[in-house]
């Protein structure tokens, strides 16, 4: 019986890293690592690609082959750090569609609102207001209003109040949030939100 060839040999041990990997209990690392393994083999075709293409010299060679280990490590970090930062936003959204059965969307309105929550706090401390503990933003408005046309002679009061849209979503989202979801319109309404107070609170220019 003939020794295998080197290609039989690696292809074996291809099969077994797949079969190890596919009994992992955790879907999502070996999701990372089936990544991982695409670019690894897209990045060694194009080097292989090349080297079949043009005749090189020895020290070219070598030169060559330190390029692309250098290149192919900082993909392969890169993709990794892309994997850590993103975790806690893919186990957020997982947990949110195991308990609620919800989707990222939901996730990403509760943030905004909390963003258009915070830019009017943060204008009010900034002219100097004292937000008392368990105050609510309803309370905070006026005083703001207040403070901005004596702090910036600007009236202002128009352009604070919600819309009766985001204030359907907020009062959703604040009270039983758990009960709604968030829709691609619901998350427009909020951005527009965002962006028209962004202009009046800070009188940002388009």
């Amino acid at each position: 019986m003939a020794d295998p060839t080197e290609k039989q040999f690696h292809e074996v041990i291809k099969n077994e890293k797949n079969i190890a990997y596919e009994n992992l209990e955790n879907a999502e690392e070996f999701e990372k690592y089936r990544k991982i393994q695409n670019l690894e083999l897209k990045q060694y075709n194009a080097f292989t690609d090349l080297l079949n293409e043009y005749d090189f010299d020895k020290k070219s060679l070598e030169r060559l082959l330190l390029f692309y280990i250098t290149i192919l490590g900082q993909t392969i970090i890169e993709q990794r750090l892309v994997d850590t930062r993103l975790y806690p936003l893919i186990e957020s959204t997982l947990l949110i569609n195991r308990l609620f059965g919800f989707d990222i969307n939901w996730l990403m309105g509760m943030s905004m609102i909390q963003l258009h929550e915070n830019m009017i706090k943060k204008k009010y401390n900034s002219l100097g207001g004292k937000i008392k503990e368990n105050e609510s933003l309803y309370k905070i408005i006026p005083k703001l209003i207040d403070l901005i046309k004596n702090k910036e002679s600007r009236d202002v009061t128009l352009q604070l109040d919600m819309s009766q849209g985001l204030k359907q979503i907020r009062n959703r989202l604040t009270h039983e949030g758990f009960k709604h979801n968030v829709s691609p319109d619901d998350l427009k309404i909020i951005l527009q939100e965002i962006k028209r107070l962004e202009q009046t609170l800070y009188s940002v220019k388009k």
